[in-house]
């Protein structure tokens, strides 16, 4: 009986984030051309999520490291690390939303 009650509270909230997520799609979708910053843009995650937002019509501007692997030509690529707080807080201070992919994914290159 305590099994079944712990399935149906996962399940209602399972329902409850996938509606919470729709909602927030559709809030999303409807707005445009935001200005988002993508820290860690250059990497495999960062780029495809740059790609995707792009694509919606927002202003995507990448705050990395380096340069990375992933990239278009027309990025709008800031050089800086994320440990810059000074510098970090004067890019940020201009963006309506910030994703933070920051990683050391390949110490070799790090």
């Amino acid at each position: 009986m305590e099994m079944n009650k712990l399935s149906a509270e996962k399940y209602k909230r399972i329902i409850f984030d996938k509606e919470i997520l729709q909602n927030y799609n559709l809030l999303f979708n409807e707005i445009n051309n935001l200005k988002i910053l993508v820290i860690g843009g250059t990497g495999f995650l960062g780029y495809h999520l740059v790609k995707y937002l792009e694509k919606q019509g927002h202003k995507v501007s990448i705050l990395d490291k380096k340069k990375g692997h992933f990239k278009k030509e027309n990025n709008k690529i800031i050089l800086g690390d994320i440990n810059n707080f000074r510098k970090l807080s004067k890019i940020i201070k201009n963006q309506d939303i910030v994703y933070n992919f920051a990683a050391i994914s390949d110490i070799g290159e790090s």
